[in-house]
């Protein structure tokens, strides 16, 4: 079976970055050194760490896609959710809340 050429666009337009694919002029490389990276999830004005911390950002962005799956199986509400990676102070370390359930574990 082949597929559409236009299911092949939408599918790599939601796509998130591999690790190997991250982007020279990603804004990351603003933050300081010991920055935390999360993959997180937005709803309206609220926001919530799912999996981190990751050391970098392209880490981060490996997970953004088994997280967003994790979420919607423990929460249908969760397809409607925005999720994508966000910075975090050195000092926050506090585990995503999915981390356990996607094997990362918690503090470091």
């Amino acid at each position: 079976m082949t597929s559409k050429p236009e299911d092949d666009a939408s599918q790599s337009a939601s796509r998130q970055p591999k690790a190997s694919e991250h982007q020279d002029n990603c804004r990351c490389q603003h933050n300081p050194p010991g920055t935390n990276y999360y993959v997180s999830a937005i709803e309206d004005r609220r926001y919530v760490l799912l999996a981190g911390p990751f050391d970098n950002h392209p880490e981060a962005c490996n997970w953004v896609e088994r997280a967003r799956d994790q979420a919607c199986r423990v929460d249908p509400r969760a397809w409607f959710y925005a999720y994508g990676t966000t910075a975090m102070k050195p000092q926050y370390l506090k585990p995503g809340i999915l981390n356990d359930q996607l094997g990362l574990g918690g503090e470091r």
